[in-house]
């Protein structure tokens, strides 16, 4: 066999298997990089115990302390600017809220006064609904929760006010307006209105009311869920009641309970509550309506199991 020296050779077996060995070891390197800044990007979550009843803002939102000014008080207006400046986090935040009554004192909108808008995922938990009183004094709605998963347990929930009947997100919700998913767990929504969902009202959004109670909400002037409403705009609206009161709530239609859908999905589960009491013109206890001017696939679903309706 004659070896031509002239003529070039193939070395594509081994500088194949070499540069698939490069390759390989920059894909790990780049992986390994990914998971590090993945890692550092993620933070411990926040807890922020409430230990002033003052309503004042805090001091520079996002540096992580809960404080209106150096070294000074954690309030609870506070602590919710600083949980939506903070963004999310590995696990959820957390805001502690002692006994005490909480009353608002700064008129206005946005965090900086009025209600309280929740835009991250918080757990809010009081020391019980008959300890732990977040008063709006007529100056606002109480809670916004425009986004994320949010819990509020062991509270009471007074004195919101939303007066606008011509806009329809604005003139929902005087308790507690939802856009996003909520949880309302062990407390007490009352003496609130609203031109709808005086109590609490659910936009386009998922509420889960657990072992809680709705009672004394909406006057004369709350067209539609003296104390809650359940309303799809377009998009899904959910609702789950369970093992709750809602008594004593006022409206021209839907007294204790509405589960509106325009042009959405309104779909509402009532399970193991009691329903009874509430006054309105039109489904005193319950209003369920579903209403299309563009899509006519809207409905509205109601789900009613080991329930009591009675005295409305």
């Amino acid at each position: 066999m004659k070896l031509d020296l002239m003529k070039p050779r193939h070395p594509f077996y081994r500088s194949t298997r070499q540069r698939s060995k490069r390759e390989m070891c920059h894909r790990r390197r780049q992986l390994r990089r990914l998971a590090i800044e993945s890692l550092e990007e993620k933070r411990l979550l926040a807890v922020f115990t409430v230990d002033s009843v003052s309503d004042l803002v805090d001091q520079n939102p996002g540096d992580g302390l809960c404080e209106v000014s150096t070294g000074g008080a954690c309030t609870l207006r506070a602590a919710v600017m600083e949980v939506n400046a903070l963004g999310g986090s590995a696990e959820v935040d957390q805001i502690l809220l002692p006994a005490g009554a909480y009353v608002f004192a700064l008129p206005g909108n946005g965090n900086l006064a009025g209600d309280l808008d929740i835009t991250q995922s918080v757990i809010l938990s009081g020391a019980g609904s008959a300890s732990t009183i977040i008063d709006a004094s007529g100056l606002d709605r109480v809670f916004d929760v425009q986004s994320g998963n949010v819990e509020i347990r062991g509270v009471t929930v007074r004195g919101g006010v939303v007066d606008d009947t011509e806009a329809l997100l604005e003139g929902t919700g005087g308790g507690i307006r939802n856009e996003g998913t909520l949880l309302l767990a062990d407390s007490v929504v009352t003496g609130n209105r609203a031109t709808r969902g005086a109590g609490v009202g659910n936009y386009n959004g998922t509420l889960n009311v657990q072992r809680s109670v709705i009672t004394g909400n909406g006057d004369a002037a709350t067209q539609s869920g003296g104390g809650v409403e359940n309303y799809s705009y377009y998009d899904p609206a959910s609702l789950s009641l369970t093992d709750s009161t809602v008594s004593g709530n006022r409206a021209s239609s839907g007294g204790g309970l509405s589960n509106h859908a325009y042009d959405g999905v309104a779909s509402a589960v009532i399970a193991g509550s009691t329903i009874s009491g509430n006054s309105a013109g039109d489904g005193g206890g319950i209003a369920n309506r579903a209403v299309y001017y563009a899509e006519q696939g809207t409905a509205a679903v109601l789900t009613i199991v080991g329930s009591t309706l009675s005295g409305n």
